[in-house]
């Protein structure tokens, strides 16, 4: 490759990697505002499984939203609110649930390998078809 070749590269990395940060504010921002945020957020954008990857969501009050499909690996949703949450097919490995409230919610067909769930409430929680090797 030549130097104008390796700058182009960089260029367009640098492009990619600001675009990335940008969506990730964005859908920070939606789950912000609550559940009626972040489903008008997916509402604009069905067929995108959200990519949550080390996303800070701790102590976040996230009862009630449709995180189903969502990339929550190495996610912190240290003590975070989850009553009733939607988490169907999310992907959750390796992700610090510790003493979060997930009382209610449906993790069905979820991926929780590595998950922490150290101290989580997981009263009537969903597990159908689950995949998991958790610390609980």
């Amino acid at each position: 490759m030549e130097t104008g070749d390796l700058t182009a590269a960089a260029q367009i990395a640098a492009q990619i990697a600001a675009q990335m940060a940008a969506q990730m504010a964005a859908r920070m921002a939606a789950l912000r505002q609550g559940k009626i945020g972040w489903q008008e957020w997916r509402s604009h954008l069905p067929q995108v499984e959200p990519n949550l990857r080390e996303a800070d969501l701790r102590r976040t009050q996230l009862s009630g939203i449709n995180l189903s499909t969502a990339n929550l690996t190495k996610a912190y949703l240290t003590e975070a609110t989850l009553i009733a949450a939607l988490l169907s097919h999310a992907t959750l490995t390796k992700a610090n649930l510790y003493e979060a409230n997930l009382t209610d919610a449906d993790l069905s067909e979820a991926i929780l390998t590595d998950a922490n769930l150290i101290g989580a409430n997981l009263t009537r929680i969903d597990l159908k078809g689950r995949r998991y090797k958790a610390q609980i």
